[in-house]
């Protein structure tokens, strides 16, 4: 009988667990910081540590998880979780919260490049499309339950008790890691190559393609961040701009599920998808820019759809350029998509201050920049392409591509961007 690839269920119930420490001090913050009697500056900085720390560590640590496993990655970053939701439970200053945010964005860190080597490496090649999806998609699954803690624990039981049952999803989710994630033999785990071993190096275009990732991902945080507070500036009710946001979020699931489906059955390249994809979120980023309730409705299923949907074909594309190394390669891009996050949220505001309170120009001026760092994404995406020779499974760059080949509308916008910024 053929054996049945693992399921990529218990991955993403990781993946899960250790992203909600971070979107439960996002989504609660106003009820703690009524309680701990901090301002939104520093509410701004415990956010931006989890961040900026899980960017600092993701390249060292996606050597360390190539060589111990996916399987010991993910209980490591699922302990260590359990510990700082615990702690954020029982902290009484700001410092204490920063400074677990900058523990959990290290075991966050942790969990996402464990899911990626598992799909590497555990899942044939034919389904790491869809577990990449299904992977990507688990974190605006996260954000629905960190939505839904606000009503449903923080205002009847108070903002602690969400930490606190934070802890128990995420020991729940390493019991069933520890018994649903196999162990590869170290064999197995050794098979990408030692340092220097051409079969186990990562190619030198991951640079400029994790930029290009942070780019894309600085842009479409406008659109996660501030969806609802743009939409009712410009006239839309709040309730109506929630539920909105809400049908958003659920679009972007099913589109990431649907172009992972599809991706299983185109082998090689598919940065120029990609590309695509970040360029349809650039004009609807510009179409945001009419400021009529309408405009406002109107968009959001391609701004979801298609302009925040493409992080699981980006972190396929990578692995397929880099399948012995996958936590090394991954690591290098998810330090662009770390690092994205912070200035995503200053620019969105178009201050260096926190906090959804727009400028003068205001939102029309912050939806009008995010293309332009799309856009411009958008060209890193292709020009960053790794050359990497094709396998007989379909992994690889496609052989005989050249390093440069990006479609003639994107090396326009990547040349007229590059000659501006």
């Amino acid at each position: 009988m053929r054996p049945q690839p693992p399921a990529i269920a218990p991955v993403a119930a990781a993946i899960v667990a250790s992203i909600l420490p971070v979107l439960l001090l996002g989504s609660l913050s106003f009820r703690i910081r009524g309680d701990l009697g901090y301002g939104e500056a520093e509410a701004g900085l415990v956010l931006a540590a989890f961040f900026a720390v899980s960017a600092a560590v993701s390249a060292g640590l996606g050597r360390w998880v190539d060589s111990v496993g996916s399987r010991r990655a993910l209980v490591a970053a699922l302990s260590g979780t359990v510990v700082v939701q615990l702690a954020i439970a029982t902290a009484q200053h700001v410092v204490a919260l920063a400074v677990m945010a900058a523990a959990g964005g290290v075991f966050n860190a942790t969990a996402q490049l464990g899911a990626n080597v598992f799909i590497a490496r555990q899942m044939p090649p034919h389904r790491q499309g869809i577990g990449f999806a299904v992977k990507q998609s688990a974190m605006p699954g996260a954000s629905l339950l960190a939505g839904v803690a606000l009503p449903a624990v923080a205002l009847p039981l108070g903002w602690r008790w969400a930490f606190v049952l934070g802890a128990g999803a995420a020991l729940a989710a390493l019991a069933v890691t520890w018994r649903r994630v196999p162990e590869l033999p170290r064999d197995d785990r050794a098979a990408g190559g030692a340092e220097g071993d051409d079969e186990g190096r990562v190619p030198a275009g991951l640079v400029p393609m994790a930029v290009a990732a942070a780019l894309a991902t600085a842009a479409a945080i406008t659109l996660g961040g501030f969806f609802v507070e743009s939409a009712i500036d410009a006239g839309v009710s709040a309730g109506t701009a929630g539920v909105v946001f809400s049908v958003g979020s659920i679009i972007s699931i099913v589109v990431r599920l649907g172009v992972g489906a599809i991706a299983d059955r185109r082998r090689g390249d598919l940065l120029e998808v990609v590309a695509v994809m970040v360029g349809l979120g650039a004009l609807t980023s510009l179409w945001f820019t009419w400021r009529t309730p309408a405009a406002q409705l109107i968009g959001v299923p391609l701004a979801f759809g298609a302009g925040w949907a493409w992080p699981g074909l980006f972190n396929l594309s990578v692995v397929r350029a880099a399948p012995e190394v996958p936590g090394r390669a991954t690591g290098v891009t998810q330090t662009g998509n770390s690092s994205a996050v912070r200035p995503g949220r200053c620019c969105s505001a178009g201050s260096p201050r926190p906090g959804p309170t727009p400028p003068p120009g205001g939102w029309p001026r912050c939806s009008a920049r995010s293309p332009a760092a799309r856009c411009w994404s958008d060209g890193r995406c292709c020009a960053a392409r790794p050359r990497h020779p094709r396998r007989a499974d379909g992994t690889g760059g496609a052989a005989g591509q050249p390093w440069y080949q990006p479609s003639l509308a994107t090396l326009a916008a990547y040349s007229s961007l590059s000659r501006r910024l």
